[in-house]
């Protein structure tokens, strides 16, 4: 009457101790599923398949794209970040533009005859040859944003090489006409002089002349340096694989800069030339 007696007190002792050994494991950190499978395999002797769940955060980890900060939740998300943020700067371009346009509306306005005479002294085949010159880097731009899209990352390289060689042939055209114009004395201050019935707002042309050309240069040569670093990081790094949006907001700036220049040219060149 004795052994069944002593053979459920040692089954009941059995299991007191499989409970302890879960519950110091559950103090020192370990997971409860696995404590208990340990325990199982201890007395069964007989290893089972982990039960641990996967771990999806860290997967998701390393399959985001190298590119995507971690403000964003996907890249979508800041791609459309990236172009709204270049759509607000544009747009301060456009008012920083829009307000010298403004101000020499208004002096044309109220001098047509003088600036009609100083817009004759302009030299219109150098502002002609520019803007084909343009045009044709903007065409190129768009194909190299195309291609930049489909991952060709060589025919990115060699097309921003040559938006940026053309840029540059712009820059040296417009440095031949001002040198030109320097010696013709056509430099706004003291040795500033012109034919003209009224010097005086015919010099305020050339004023906003130099202001407007000048400062449309200065963004060609910004746009030119930011295309030539394109290009490096395209051919060497293959930089814009899979990202091409960084292509896309460059090609967005310089088509805003060659329709500045669209509009500069029949406004200082053209209106009223032969009039």
């Amino acid at each position: 009457m004795l052994a069944p007696t002593a053979t459920l007190g040692s089954a009941r002792d059995s299991r007191v101790g499989d409970g302890a050994l879960a519950v110091a494991n559950l103090s020192a950190g370990a997971k409860p599923l696995g404590s208990f499978q340990r325990v199982a395999e201890t007395r069964t002797g007989v290893a089972c398949a982990p039960t641990d769940p996967p771990n999806d955060m860290s997967s998701a980890t390393t399959t985001a794209p190298s590119h995507l900060e971690h403000q964003f939740d996907d890249a979508q998300q800041q791609r459309d970040a990236a172009t709204t943020g270049m759509w607000l700067f544009l747009a301060t371009e456009v008012l920083f533009f829009g307000g010298m346009f403004l101000g020499y509306t208004a002096y044309r306005i109220y001098y047509p005859r003088a600036f009609a005479e100083a817009s004759r002294h302009t030299l219109i085949a150098f502002g002609g040859t520019n803007t084909a010159v343009l045009v044709i880097s903007s065409t190129v731009m768009a194909f190299a944003v195309r291609a930049a899209r489909e991952n060709r990352q060589r025919i990115v390289a060699t097309l921003l090489w040559i938006t940026a060689s053309l840029g540059m042939v712009f820059l040296v055209i417009k440095g031949c006409e001002y040198a030109k114009e320097i010696s013709e004395h056509l430099l706004p201050g003291r040795s500033f002089h012109i034919e003209a019935s009224d010097p005086r707002h015919a010099e305020m042309f050339f004023y906003l002349y130099w202001l407007m050309t000048g400062i449309h240069a200065l963004h060609v040569t910004i746009g030119v340096v930011l295309i030539t670093i394109f290009a490096f990081r395209a051919w060497i790094t293959d930089a814009f694989r899979n990202h091409d949006t960084p292509v896309d907001l460059l090609g967005l700036y310089w088509h805003f800069v060659d329709i500045v220049w669209v509009f500069l040219f029949p406004l200082i060149y053209l209106v009223n030339r032969h009039g």
